[in-house]
């Protein structure tokens, strides 16, 4: 009755049931049973998100199980105690324990088992950043899925595996796959309905793959469908992880007010959850809409609060996206060596992690840094790589309007490019810059940054000297003529 009422998402009703076959099995000291009623109440406090307690639980089935020499509940709880380890964020323990599953499954020669473990290990190996081996993980279980008999059971892991690549294709900037992978996760949905609890991961993926393209007001939609769903399932940290969609994009939109207080709500309930993770994102996401707002001291605190918590589950990704977040926080402070010192760490770790995004952004700020020193040449080499990466993730868009959306979000970089190229008096390059640009997004986005940038400069002014006034008025008659030209 308890293992039914889970998988009818009534959480306090299978609760109920377990805690009483708990009781009864002790009472008849069958330890086979206890233990089975052990690792089920483990189950339900982790959908709870109780997860010390769960911790507890399936520690102790896990014992009962040795004792008894019986394998079969062994490699379940096994597993069971590996995913509450990468929620708790002990990922080399975690690590350690999926592996030791994953073994025992395939001596028992229990594909589901097994296949979930091979899950665990490709999260951890996500989050530590290390993307090819995750990707391989992934892939192997899925391989070992397909080739099992039609089952539904297997074909709802299949789903949530191609959920999986998707995510790890997204921030590694393949969309083309990531859309694959979803297409064919909704197609495994659509002949399996009874198994509801998929669609909110499903509808988080698809809410950041659609944040990644630009797409900001579906990816609200998404977001939201996916918190819905959650709430509806009893799925907290779904529900959790939807609302931090919800402010990421709200962060996207410069929607500050309600991207703070989002991240707020989310961090509240993740510290519920016990998930460190997930506080980091929220205390990050904070940091981010106070960098919006010019508060750069508070920023700092919340970023390095931040990196506390991804420091403490070994999450090297949430660490690369904190490093660049205190680069804009101290170059706002104008402490341009901590700001360089900290966007260079950042273009390291992005590389590391085949993050392709997160390296052209920090190369795009770091270009910044060398123009405020006239490094024109250093600075120009860092905005060439940072367009070729965008251009690399675009080349995985299949649409003109996909691309138009996405490259959209980069006209700062692509403007301040043939700025530079200019200041570099490389007028001609400029004009190439811009072209296939325009093409895409037409030309109006181009025009009214240049337009900003030649008001901003400085004609005349009594702290100025003539050669410096001539300058800038050559400057500005050069990007107006650039802009003419578009």
């Amino acid at each position: 009755m308890s293992e039914i009422s889970l998988l009818d998402n009534q959480v306090e009703q299978a609760l109920t049931s377990a805690q009483f076959a708990l009781q009864m099995y002790s009472d008849m000291r069958n330890p086979l049973g206890t233990a089975n009623a052990s690792r089920l109440l483990g189950e339900i406090h982790t959908r709870r998100g109780q997860l010390s307690y769960a911790n507890g639980l399936m520690e102790r089935a896990l014992r009962t199980y040795k004792a008894i020499a019986y394998r079969i509940g062994q490699a379940e709880a096994t597993l069971g105690l590996g995913e509450l380890q990468l929620l708790r964020g002990f990922l080399d323990r975690a690590l350690q324990t999926f592996e030791e599953a994953s073994k025992l499954a395939h001596l028992l020669s229990n594909e589901l088992v097994e296949s979930k473990a091979l899950l665990g290990l490709g999260d951890i190996y996500s989050k530590k950043g290390q993307i090819p081996q995750a990707r391989n993980y992934y892939d192997d279980a899925q391989k070992r899925l397909e080739e099992q008999l039609p089952d539904p059971v297997y074909s709802i892991i299949t789903a949530e595996t191609l959920i999986r690549r998707a995510r790890l294709a997204v921030i590694t900037g393949r969309l083309d796959e990531a859309t694959s992978c979803l297409t064919s996760a909704h197609s495994i949905m659509a002949e399996h309905t009874f198994a509801p609890q998929v669609e909110p991961a499903l509808l988080l993926a698809e809410g950041q793959l659609l944040l990644t393209r630009g797409d900001f007001s579906q990816s609200e939609t998404g977001f939201s469908g996916a918190y819905s769903q959650a709430e509806v399932l009893q799925e907290p940290l779904l529900a959790a992880e939807a609302l931090l969609g919800l402010a990421q994009t709200r962060l996207s939109r410069k929607e500050l007010d309600a991207a703070s207080a989002s991240f707020l709500q989310a961090g509240r309930q993740f510290q519920l959850l016990e998930y460190t993770d997930g506080d980091g994102e929220a205390m990050l996401g904070i940091a981010q809409t106070l960098i919006g707002r010019g508060q750069w001291d508070e920023a700092i605190e919340h970023c390095e609060g931040a990196s506390t918590r991804f420091n403490q589950s070994g999450n090297l990704i949430g660490e690369a996206d904190t490093t660049f977040a205190l680069g804009l926080a101290y170059r706002g402070k104008d402490n341009l060596q901590d700001a360089a010192r900290n966007f260079e760490q950042a273009v390291t770790l992005y590389q590391q992690h085949y993050l392709p995004l997160g390296e052209s952004d920090a190369r795009y700020e770091r270009a910044g840094i060398m123009l405020a020193g006239e490094q024109f040449d250093l600075a120009m080499n860092d905005l060439n790589q940072a367009i070729a990466l965008v251009e690399q993730v675009l080349n995985t868009l299949s649409s003109p309007d996909q691309w138009s959306t996405f490259l959209h979000q980069y006209t700062e970089l692509y403007a301040h490019a043939a700025i530079t190229e200019v200041r570099r008096n490389q007028d001609t390059q400029a004009r190439s810059i811009l072209s296939s640009f325009i093409r895409i997004t037409g030309k109006d986005p181009i025009i009214q940054y240049i337009k900003a940038y030649e008001d901003s400069i400085l004609t005349t002014s009594d702290e100025m000297s003539e050669n410096e006034a001539q300058a800038n008025s050559l400057l500005v008659k050069r990007l107006r003529a650039l802009r003419k030209s578009l």
